[in-house]
């Protein structure tokens, strides 16, 4: 099971970071998951 998470990283007045944190339970579901999240 993939866990998912966001994480502020810097707020100024007009922007936002954000930090996207993401697992899989395999090395080539984590890669797969990787280039989705890369893509969107």
């Amino acid at each position: 099971m993939a866990s998912r998470g966001l994480q502020v990283t810097n707020f100024k007045e007009c922007t936002m970071k954000v930090r996207c944190l993401i697992s899989a339970p395999t090395a080539g579901q984590a890669f797969d998951l990787r280039c989705i999240v890369r893509e969107k």
